[in-house]
């Protein structure tokens, strides 16, 4: 699974998981699962839901027996499927951003799109390009590759006049603020030169001194 290199974002803020991957193999083992095959949020209907990394958007459906509502994103190294939804607001063939809304969860009962949920919750799941786990339907772990505060992984001092803070590691993702020169930010992963210093907001690494 080490293939899997780049950082992803959590598809919602604010909440934690609920439930994990490989978790309650009873309940999933008349779906021919080993496991939970994704994450879950416990998240409230209507909540944003966020592409946890650039992608095209391969598929909008309605699974009733299963995931209900549900997108299917290609992210180049592997598929994000994000479930029991209450609304997309993307269409086949879409580009999306990494950090950008594109629907909202649900899961609720009564919702006609949560499809087999027994409550309101977001399902995340990463299926790797390469092939992941047979017994989880192509699915793997994405707990380890989801970027998470961990505590104070390093200061730093902004040296440039005006820095932009972009959604994503690089150029082409959108100016979502600017720092001063002599800012201090928490420095929580490094990637190819460009440094996270939120849950999606990076600034170049070129322009940082660390402390």
């Amino acid at each position: 699974m080490n293939r899997v290199t780049r950082i992803i974002l959590a598809p919602v803020r604010g909440y934690g998981i609920i439930q994990g991957f490989g978790e309650h193999p009873e309940w999933y083992k008349r779906f021919g699962l080993a496991g939970h095959a994704g994450l879950d949020y416990p998240c409230l209907q209507g909540t944003q839901v966020v592409a946890v990394a650039d992608g095209s958007v391969r598929t909008v459906d309605v699974n009733p027996g299963g995931f209900g509502l549900y997108v299917c994103v290609d992210h180049g190294c592997f598929d994000g499927y994000y479930a029991h939804l209450h609304a997309a607001h993307v269409m086949p063939g879409q580009e999306v951003m990494a950090g950008t809304a594109f629907a909202e969860s649900g899961g609720a009962k009564g919702d006609p799109y949560a499809g087999n949920s027994t409550g309101a919750h977001l399902h995340f799941e990463m299926r790797p390009a390469f092939g992941g786990l047979r017994e989880y339907g192509g699915a793997c772990d994405p707990e380890p590759y989801i970027a998470t505060v961990t505590g104070d992984a390093g200061r730093a001092k902004v040296m440039a006049f005006v820095l932009s803070v972009r959604a994503g590691p690089g150029t082409k993702y959108r100016i979502v603020r600017y720092l001063k020169k002599d800012a201090r930010v928490t420095i929580l992963k490094a990637y190819e030169g460009w440094a996270q210093i939120g849950a999606d907001e990076w600034v170049s690494e070129r322009w940082l001194i660390y402390e």
